[in-house]
């Protein structure tokens, strides 16, 4: 988990993000995701471009996806990053929609952890962690948005 901890971390000061003092428990980290939901509906956002980068255990790699009327139409590698996994991998990360469906099943399985970022205007998960059980190893899962673009 250090490492996406990390990783998140170094994005969260590159990009503008929503924060939260203290140590959340996982109801203030799922009521959270619940207002930043709100405010990425309210946006009515159906065609944007974004790079997703999904991270944990042995796995990673980074897609552009667009999205055209709420609906992805292309999901193509990034360039200039490692990539093992195949585009089908992004299935579960090919839309915001998605991005949170991961936070909410996350929530309603009783993860043991969720760390999660939220872009402060737009509402759209920027980074998340998922421990699904205290002390495994190599279950720890997330996502990383590394750009995203309004069409």
């Amino acid at each position: 988990m250090n490492v996406l901890r990390r990783t998140a971390a170094a994005l969260a000061s590159v990009v503008a993000l929503s924060a939260c003092s203290g140590n959340p428990t996982l109801a203030d980290e799922e009521a959270r995701m619940e207002r930043s939901r709100q405010v990425w509906n309210a946006q009515g956002l159906d065609d944007y471009r974004m790079t997703v980068r999904i991270t944990g255990g042995l796995l990673g790699g980074s897609a552009i996806i667009e999205v055209r009327d709420g609906v992805p139409v292309s999901v193509q590698p990034a360039e200039g990053g490692p990539q093992h996994l195949p585009m089908s991998a992004f299935a579960r990360y090919d839309t915001v929609e998605e991005l949170f469906a991961v936070l909410e099943q996350a929530f309603d399985t009783g993860a043991d952890d969720v760390d999660a970022t939220y872009d402060a205007t737009l509402g759209l998960p920027l980074t998340v962690a998922i421990d699904p059980m205290e002390n495994a190893i190599d279950e720890e899962h997330g996502f990383l948005v590394e750009g995203f673009t309004k069409l």
